[in-house]
Formats: structure tokens, C-alpha cells, sequence
């Protein structure tokens, strides 16, 4: 698997056409502030209190960048960020991009600002992609996503 690290915001969104996000229940407000409020214009979203629903979630929206359609996965799981989290987020989001994703992937973790954060949700998210996927085949109608590479929006620094 090939990582491909991008500088900016805008630069990831020009270069994939699915988008995962992993948080937590307390960082979704910052992902919503940074990230979906750029995808969405006011008043597209209902506010980010509105969209946690449990300790637990799933969320999928579809935005429009530069004329081309974008897929956005969401998974929030947890009070605050752990390691243990973020990997079982990471992992979790990982068996879904397995399943929704369609085209390039790129995975946005540039809200976690520690290293051990960060290798943890990289390392379930890849842990999540093979999780299934080894002993199923894909289903062929669909768009398949690339797998093989993945677009990266990490920490500056």
C-alpha cells in the first residue's frame, strides 16, 4: 500500500473521490468546523450537536468539489481521542471504505496531533481493510475503490 501526503485541505479533495474521517464524539465539532464547512455551504448541515447520536456512529454525506462528486465517510466513536479509539475507529472506517468507497480514497487525520494517535488510526484503518476483505469477493457491478494507494492529509509539522 502506497501513502501519498498531501500539504492542504484542497489539495486531498482534488485528488480522491471518497474521503474518510475518523473522530471522536468530542472532535466532530472540529471536524465539522475545519473540514465539512468547507465541503458545505451554510445551512447545508444541520449543526454538528445534531449529528452525534450515541456513543457511536456512522455518517455518509456526498459534496460536490470543483464540478466532481465526492463520497464522505464519517466514523465517530467514543468520548475523546485514546489510541485505543482511534484505532478501533480507524478500523471500523476502514472495513466501511472496503465496502462504500468508490475511485481514490483518501484518508483526512490531520485533527489528531499525536504521532501515537496517528499511527494508531492508520494502523486500523489498514487493519480494517483487510479485516473482511481477504475472504470475500468484490462485487463486480459496482465502482471498486483503488486500494492500493491512499491520499493522506496529516498534521502540519
Amino acid at each position: 500500500m502506497k501513502l501519498n501526503r498531501h500539504t492542504s485541505l484542497e489539495a486531498l479533495l482534488n485528488a480522491v473521490d471518497t474521503i474518510c474521517i475518523p473522530s471522536s464524539r468530542e472532535g466532530l465539532g472540529e471536524v465539522y468546523s475545519r473540514y465539512l464547512s468547507v465541503l458545505f455551504p451554510n445551512g447545508a448541515l444541520p449543526a454538528a450537536s445534531e449529528l452525534v447520536n450515541g456513543k457511536h456512529g456512522n455518517l455518509t454525506f456526498f459534496a460536490k468539489w470543483n464540478d466532481r462528486h465526492l463520497k464522505v465517510l464519517i466514523h465517530y466513536g467514543g468520548e475523546q481521542i485514546t489510541a485505543a479509539n482511534a484505532y478501533s475507529g480507524g478500523k471500523r472506517l476502514g472495513i466501511r471504505t472496503r465496502h462504500e468507497a468508490m475511485g481514490r480514497v483518501g484518508l483526512l487525520v490531520a485533527h489528531y496531533q499525536s504521532e501515537e494517535l496517528l499511527q494508531s488510526v492508520i494502523a486500523g484503518f489498514t487493519a480494517g481493510l483487510y479485516d473482511l476483505g481477504l475472504f470475500k469477493k468484490p462485487d463486480p457491478k459496482g465502482r471498486q475503490p483503488d486500494l492500493s494507494e491512499f491520499e493522506l492529509l496529516l498534521p502540519e509539522g
